[in-house]
């Protein structure tokens, strides 16, 4: 009721090896400014701990890399809102807690998969297609609820940060789909 351990575990696929352009001393996966002991269980060669998320200390090697962290989130009366920027593109994205235990999640964009056999565990999963670079994953759990039925639809978190910048997003994006559209062909953008 008074806390939530977050794990994340990104699955990279880095086509070739690059030198990290982001300063060592400052988030390159920011987190919930009030995240608490944050650890680091793989990718330690790469990531490490610093304040506000975690920083990009070296180039990751070429191929597939783990990242897996977890931090501490407090919650009241059994809520929490678990809001932060993804730094690159995801092509799918699952969030999984022990199903029927009374803990509940929702989430921006995602939709609900149904429980799945993990080892020993039942797991409740909501899953999502691609976040672009950039994307904010917004998760809301909740301990004392329990989850829908299978192949039930869980109402979407929303985001904290209300409507006003999701409007201006939504403008930004039809204005640059309109000047793609006005353009000449030879004066496109490159993809």
């Amino acid at each position: 009721p008074r806390v939530v351990r977050v794990t994340e575990v990104f699955m990279l696929t880095v086509s070739e090896s690059y030198a990290p352009e982001t300063d060592a001393s400052r988030p390159w996966i920011p987190l919930p400014d009030v995240a608490a002991e944050i650890s680091i269980e793989r990718g330690e060669e790469v990531i490490r701990a610093v304040e506000g998320g975690l920083a990009m200390h070296a180039a990751p090697p070429s191929g597939r890399l783990t990242l897996a962290f977890s931090f501490l989130m407090p919650a009241e009366d059994g809520r929490t809102p678990i809001v932060h920027e993804i730094p690159f593109h995801v092509g799918s994205m699952h969030v999984m807690w022990p199903a029927g235990r009374g803990y509940s999640a929702r989430a921006m964009g995602f939709r609900d998969a149904g429980n799945i056999q993990m080892g020993p565990r039942r797991m409740r999963v909501m899953e999502r297609a691609g976040i672009d670079a950039g994307g904010r994953l917004v998760i809301v759990t909740t301990a004392g609820e329990t989850a829908s039925p299978s192949g039930a639809s869980q109402p979407e978190a929303t985001d904290p940060l209300g409507t006003t910048i999701r409007t201006a997003t939504l403008i930004l994006a039809a204005l640059a789909l309109l000047a793609g559209l006005l353009l000449p062909m030879r004066m496109r953008w490159p993809r």
